[in-house]
């Protein structure tokens, strides 16, 4: 608390004349801007630049969603489809290189909605990594993000990570 002005008049107030007490408010950092603030800050991070793509980040918060509400665990959903096709389903524009029926693009966790921790949990994954910090040339020039994070209670993880880099 934050003392301001006159005494407090309610009985039992105590002698603190001249102070009023006002709570203090502090603004709560959205999880997904902190993952993507961690992913640009990274000192591993080889990318030159990152650009938060809305499209991308549409398509995330649908496949999380999915993912909180019974979408198999996995990289790809319950029809088959898989994270390159569901993105251009989505209306995102990959290059014509990314098949429908493959995955270049996603990188998943789950289980905690601290994003520090679900940061750490794909910055630490051998296979992950690669993809997170571009170490290859081939993740190196996917410079658009878009990352979601869904909740359900009562499922299996609570909270689903969606992490999606594409090349323009």
């Amino acid at each position: 608390m934050v003392a301001l002005g006159n005494a407090p008049t309610w009985p039992g107030a105590g002698s603190a004349r001249g102070n009023v007490y006002l709570p203090i408010i502090a603004n709560q950092v959205d999880p997904v801007t902190a993952f993507v603030d961690m992913l640009k800050a990274d000192p591993r991070q080889q990318r030159p630049v990152i650009k938060t793509c809305p499209c991308l980040a549409k398509a995330a918060l649908w496949r999380a969603t999915g993912l909180a509400n019974g979408e198999p665990w996995d990289h790809k959903d319950s029809k088959g489809r898989r994270p390159n096709g569901l993105a251009r389903s989505y209306g995102c524009t990959l290059p014509s290189s990314y098949a429908d029926d493959a995955n270049y693009i996603e990188s998943l966790t789950a289980g905690t909605a601290d994003p520090m921790v679900a940061f750490t949990s794909l910055a630490n994954s051998p296979m992950h990594k690669i993809h997170l910090f571009g170490e290859n040339d081939f993740y190196r020039v996917q410079t658009r993000v878009g990352i979601a994070m869904a909740e359900r209670e009562g499922s299996d993880y609570r909270y689903y990570w969606v992490v999606w880099i594409a090349a323009e």
